[in-house]
């Protein structure tokens, strides 16, 4: 669930907590994005899961005022507009104070959901910062189907118990952080992540006070391999944590340590799935074997930085800790409410869907 790196990942970057750097645009403040494609997921509104890096080559700290963004149509008017106004700077990214310090890089990640995002369609963004003029930067929205066929690797009623929306500890990885730097990590692997938990008809993850691994629905049920592919890397030595809401028994406090027990498949085409958290002893793939989707690859556990009995899912673009986050759309489930789920390409699930997997 929790998947921290050592010392915790800051959900946020607080002003001067990354490196300094070499200012590219000394006494200016500087704007860029940190994704090779800027992907549309097919939900409505549409959240674009991209960030801005901003770099602050002034020789003081300069604080965030407004963001305005605009969506612009075919013929470049605005068809619309969103605004994040000084009281709600406080979710973009930067710490309290909304500022980044001199010499210093902060991420800002994008707090909006649009309606009118199609892909081809341009949106600009303006950033307000004190005593600078407004930094702007234009996107282009693309669409970004997965190629390889996947299913979920639950099967039953699952819930997404986090996902990648703005307020999801998946999409808030601080990667400019010194540790993440160190660890070569160049974005976000997880952009995209699922954390997955067997449910009831009621919602509920476990039975009585869910104090222990066996009080959960998932513990110990069959974890599926998400598509056709290659094992790359997998581990299956982690203890499984035994208090829920710990990560009591997860030693070693690296990025991939955080995993626990997992399996890292290649579909080829530049898609890599990695699930993560499995029960000690229970993975069956080993690094070489070819795999079916749908094929029990291991059994849901709380190994690593998890603190309950789920399996964390990604898609990502490369097997090392260099890997960008890719959407996922998957096939053969429904979700319950929208009834979504049965188009062509597969379907994009979030933060709080409530699923039933086939």
């Amino acid at each position: 669930m929790s998947r921290r790196p050592p010392a915790a990942i800051a959900l946020c970057l607080l002003a001067g907590s990354s490196a300094g750097f070499a200012a590219d645009s000394p006494g200016r403040v500087t704007l860029a994005t940190n994704a090779d494609r800027v992907c549309q997921v097919a939900r409505r509104p549409d959240y674009l899961n991209v960030d801005f890096i901003v770099s602050n080559g002034t020789g003081r700290d300069v604080a965030l005022s407004e963001i305005r963004a605009s969506v612009l149509g075919r013929g470049g008017n605005v068809i619309e507009r969103r605004v994040v106004w000084q009281q709600a700077l406080a979710l973009v990214g930067l710490g309290p104070n909304a500022a980044v310090a001199a010499g210093h890089r902060g991420l800002i990640f994008n707090p909006l959901h649009f309606n009118a995002v199609r892909p081809g369609l341009r949106l600009r963004y303006e950033f307000d910062f004190s005593g600078q003029a407004p930094v702007a930067v234009t996107l282009v929205a693309r669409s970004c189907v997965t190629r390889a066929r996947l299913i979920l690797p639950l099967i039953g009623r699952v819930g997404v118990l986090d996902g990648h929306d703005m307020l999801s500890h998946h999409r808030r990885l601080d990667y400019l952080a010194s540790w993440a730097q160190a660890d070569g990590l160049i974005d976000n692997p997880e952009r995209y992540a699922l954390d997955l938990v067997l449910v009831d008809s009621a919602g509920r993850r476990f039975r009585g006070n869910g104090l222990r691994n066996e009080d959960y629905y998932g513990w110990g049920q069959a974890v599926r391999a998400p598509g056709a592919g290659i094992v790359v890397a997998m581990h299956d030595g982690q203890p499984d944590n035994d208090r829920i809401g710990s990560e009591n028994l997860w030693h070693g406090r690296s990025w991939e340590s955080a995993n626990g027990n997992y399996v890292l498949i290649d579909h080829g085409g530049g898609e890599f799935s990695l699930v993560a958290h499995l029960r000690q002893g229970s993975v069956r793939a080993r690094v070489g074997q070819r795999v079916r989707a749908g094929e029990t690859i291991g059994q849901v556990g709380n190994s690593g930085s998890s603190l309950m009995p789920h399996v964390h899912y990604q898609l990502q673009g490369g097997a090392g800790n260099d890997a960008r986050g890719l959407p996922a759309y998957f096939h053969g489930l429904t979700v319950l409410g929208t009834g979504e789920g049965n188009g062509r390409d597969g379907v994009a699930v979030d933060s709080g869907d409530m699923l039933v997997a086939h």
